[in-house]
């Protein structure tokens, strides 16, 4: 089993490396979507404007907090080149560099928990309700 899900997270480390998907280019265009979309679930929702207020906080922490991955994933791709450039790769430094990026995305996943429930507390039950009963068309 454990060596099963180091292969399923090196596999996706190594598509992710390999994928360009010019994220930093894309950041403010991508910052706008998720405003936008937020925008249109609160219309949804009829939120208050102190909710929309409270939410766009939540929105900006949360595009903040994911900020560093674009260059975390260049720094990876680079070491994985590197690594497959030399006659013989580090295999101890590329299996630490694969428990990092579990460890880092495992910590951003629980940031995000953390962020998706602090949202949570700003809608009311009924506004909850709606986007649950809704969700496939919002999420």
């Amino acid at each position: 089993m454990r060596q099963r899900t180091i292969l399923l997270a090196t596999g996706a480390m190594l598509v992710l490396a390999a994928c360009d998907v010019a994220v930093e280019r894309r950041q403010a265009e991508s910052r706008r979507h998720a405003i936008d979309h937020v925008d249109r679930v609160l219309d949804h929702v009829d939120a208050t404007d102190v909710q929309r207020l409270r939410a766009r906080a939540i929105l900006s922490k949360t595009m903040t907090d994911l900020e560093p991955w674009p260059a975390a994933e260049r720094r990876l791709r680079d070491e994985l080149v590197a690594a497959w450039r030399t006659d013989v790769p580090d295999r101890a430094m590329l299996h630490r560099r694969v428990d990092a990026e579990i460890e880092a995305m495992r910590a951003l996943g629980h940031v995000l928990v953390d962020d998706a429930l602090e949202m949570h507390g700003v809608l009311r039950s009924e506004q909850r309700e709606a986007l649950a009963r809704d969700a496939r068309g919002w999420w």
